[in-house]
């Protein structure tokens, strides 16, 4: 009978960094990719709400 190993190895391991840039946005870098993010905490009106980015994932499937 085999013991169970009580810490599996994880199957993908990432190193993500974010910074605050200022009050209005951030910047996320993996490897050689980075995205800015709007996290003004007055909100954008400009950005997707949930039921749109979910609409896009439809409209526009990667594969």
């Amino acid at each position: 009978m085999t013991t169970p190993n009580p810490e599996p190895k994880s199957k993908m391991s990432f190193h993500l960094e974010t910074s605050r840039l200022d009050t209005h946005f951030s910047l996320s870098c993996c490897k050689s990719a980075e995205i800015q993010f709007d996290t003004d905490m007055h909100g954008n009106p400009n950005a997707f709400n949930p039921a749109e980015l979910l609409l896009l994932l439809f409209l526009f499937p990667t594969y």
